[in-house]
């Protein structure tokens, strides 16, 4: 069987960001009034409850569905929440929100739909991430350093099968907000900043690699052909597509310090899984479970003689590597005999292909990038029938012989035998 594989990579747009680090302890600068906090959230690329999938698409295609995600409001510099008037409640520590429902930007919003206020005095760091379903060791969020009133990171261990989109964000106000905090500038996020309009954007950015796979049929005898009865079909059948991916490692929400560039920095473990592809129910919106994906059958275009690019399941998510390994298999219903009435006999054979993922040499240098997405294009081809042709080959004449057995008798007599 003949196969290819064909990749392109769409990009999706990363963004690192970071605040200085300014914590303003004086509460006479317009600190008047208690000002709500105001979370605004916008994602660049692709966001998804558990094994919900690829979060948003590439540009043009990428709106938040509501999904869940985890905020923390920082005393700034730090990774000590900020808390209440009274010194030990935190405001917002590894909350629950809600992003919007549509749109690549908007405002998001407590699950418990409490609201929240500034403290009068201070400034703040507002961090948050979304790992899905892919909690692994530590489970929780765990403070990291020597000193456990003033630790140096926040650490969550992650665990991925493919389906969740893990995404971290820093709020970091745009050069048009800093004018408007006027002689102050550093006073972001605060009671004061909040005065003015300026108030914190998450800006969430993707920490895995997108994989996109894409069915081809190489001819037209591989693809599905028009009045076939379901189940009756002699195309070539993509029931499963794996990838070995490391799946295992941890995610540094924060870190102490002014540059919060290292916010949401991902490590994983080598170790290395299989990890399955799957597909969003039909109809359902993005923020359900995925579910096994269904057999994908390749189309044929007679106008342009070429196969159709038939999606396969919903994108899968691993782990930013140099190049994966991929399984694919195959079926085919083929013929392989006749019965006692000379009809065929119709039987589903299966053939599994193994190949390896990989970019081009131009590009490979830095390898597959997280916030990246790739379409992965597989070029199928149907089983060829073994036809065994038998050709008469004519004898070769050679030279006569003769025999004259009276001869041959009278001569034995004579010499008396």
């Amino acid at each position: 069987m003949k196969k290819t594989i064909l990749f392109a990579a769409a990009f999706a747009g990363v963004l690192c960001s970071c605040s200085q680090d300014d914590v303003e302890t004086s509460g006479s600068l317009d600190s008047a009034g208690l000002e709500p906090i105001k979370i605004g959230v916008s994602s660049h690329g692709s966001v998804a409850t558990r094994g919900t999938g690829t979060v948003g698409g590439v540009e043009g295609d990428n709106d938040w569905a509501g999904q869940s995600f985890r905020l923390y409001m920082f005393n700034k510099g730090t990774v000590v929440p900020a808390t209440e008037s009274d010194g030990h409640t935190a405001i917002y520590e590894n909350y629950d929100f809600r992003a919007p429902g549509s749109g690549e930007s908007g405002v998001a919003t407590a699950f418990d739909q409490s609201v929240k206020y500034y403290p009068t005095s201070g400034s703040f760091d507002f961090v948050a991430y979304r790992i899905d379903d892919a909690t692994g060791t530590p489970a929780v969020p765990t403070a990291v350093g020597s000193d456990p009133a003033n630790p140096d990171s926040i650490v969550i261990g992650v665990k991925i099968d493919g389906t969740q989109d893990i995404m971290s964000a820093v709020a970091v106000p745009s050069d048009e907000e800093l004018a408007l905090l006027s002689s102050y500038p550093d006073r972001y996020y605060s009671s004061y900043s909040a005065h003015r309009g300026v108030n914190p954007n998450l800006l969430f950015r993707h920490l895995l690699t997108r994989l996109n796979f894409q069915i081809i049929g190489g001819n037209e005898a591989s693809c599905v052909k028009a009045g076939e009865a379901a189940g009756q079909e002699t195309c070539v059948r993509v029931t499963k597509i794996e990838v070995l991916s490391k799946s295992a490692g941890s995610l540094t929400i924060a870190k102490a310090g002014g540059d919060r560039t290292s916010a949401g920095s991902l490590q994983f473990d080598s170790e290395v899984d299989t990890l399955v592809l799957m597909q969003r129910p039909e109809g359902a919106s993005d923020n359900v479970d995925l579910e096994p994906m269904d057999v994908v059958m390749p189309t044929w275009n007679s106008i342009s003689n070429s196969g159709n690019e038939v999606q396969a399941g919903d994108a899968m998510l691993v782990a930013p590597d140099r190049s994966y390994e991929v399984k694919i298999t195959l079926r085919q219903r083929v013929q392989t005999g006749v019965d006692g009435s000379d009809r065929p006999v119709m039987e589903d054979k299966e053939l599994i292909v193994k190949d390896v993922i990989s970019l081009s040499s131009s590009s490979s240098a830095a390898g597959f990038l997280a916030g990246n997405s790739y379409n992965v294009k597989i070029v199928v081809y149907g089983l060829e029938k073994v036809n065994v042709n038998a050709t008469l080959t004519p004898w070769t004449e050679g030279e006569d012989i003769y025999l004259d057995p009276i001869d041959g008798a009278a001569s034995l007599a004579a010499q008396g035998e």
